[in-house]
C-alpha cells in the first residue's frame, strides 16, 4: 500500500468480502501505510460501488476476487489488488 499511497484523503477504498480475516488484513496494512479507508458492505452494488468511490475520491480499491466480475464497472480508472485466500495481484 505504502508504494501507491501519497498519505491523502482516501487514498484506499474497500469492498470488504465475507471473511472477517480479509477485513481484518485491509485494516491492518491501511493503518500500517498510513491511508484512509472507507469501507462498503461487500452486498453493494457496483454502482452504490462506484458512487462511494467518485464521492470518496478513492484511486486504490482492494477487493476480494469473488466480487470482481459483479463491482467491475466501479473499478475502471481506479488501481486494483485483488485477493483471495492464496494469492494477492494487482490487476
Amino acid at each position: 500500500m505504502r508504494c501507491y499511497s501519497d498519505k491523502s484523503f482516501s487514498d484506499v477504498y474497500v469492498a470488504p468480502a465475507p471473511r472477517k480475516t480479509f477485513f481484518s488484513f485491509v485494516m491492518h496494512a491501511a493503518a500500517q501505510a498510513g491511508t484512509v479507508i472507507a469501507a462498503v458492505n461487500w452486498h453493494s452494488a457496483a454502482d452504490e460501488v462506484a458512487a462511494i468511490c467518485e464521492d470518496s475520491g478513492a484511486r486504490f480499491v482492494i477487493v476480494h476476487r469473488d466480487l470482481i466480475d459483479a463491482l467491475r464497472p466501479a473499478l475502471v480508472g481506479r488501481t486494483v489488488v485483488a485477493v483471495s485466500r492464496s494469492s494477492i495481484s494487482v490487476i
